[in-house]
């Protein structure tokens, strides 16, 4: 018995959206809000002992980038509360460096634009599902 909840533990695991918080690296006021840009993800161990390569996230670039698409800035991860969305076009699109993803996005949501303003809010994250089936991992004892 004890096997089978580890292995429908593990399973529930490998489910589950995944998140990497970076810190914001500059803050600029615009007409519209505030640009944040920082590194959104890097081959550091992040808080839940995950590593996220900056070339894992290539393809879902090039998909928005195609679609001529951006992905929102959500606060909190919370997907019903958008806060701006990320730049894909030009100088301020996502770049793949060996320190990892840097990107720029603008925040135009008031109480949020606020919060960086005052730094009250100074990272962050990026959230994620991993497709197991195409990713290389290991799964550590828990």
């Amino acid at each position: 018995m004890k096997k089978r909840y580890s292995l429908l533990k593990k399973e529930a695991e490998m489910k589950k959206t995944r998140y990497f918080q970076a810190e914001v690296k500059s803050v600029t006021d615009t007409e519209d809000g505030v640009k944040i840009a920082g590194f959104a993800s890097t081959p550091d161990i992040d808080r839940v002992q995950d590593i996220v390569i900056a070339t894992a996230l290539e393809r879902s670039i090039k998909e928005f980038i195609e679609e001529d698409g951006a992905p929102a800035l959500l606060r909190s991860h919370q997907r019903d509360n958008v806060v701006g969305s990320i730049i894909m076009k030009g100088d301020e699109a996502p770049k793949i460096t060996e320190k990892g993803l840097f990107i720029t996005a603008l925040v135009t949501e008031p109480d949020t634009v606020g919060k960086v303003k005052r730094g009250e809010m100074k990272t962050f994250s990026i959230g994620y599902i991993p497709d197991w089936n195409s990713v290389k991992y290991e799964l550590r004892p828990t």
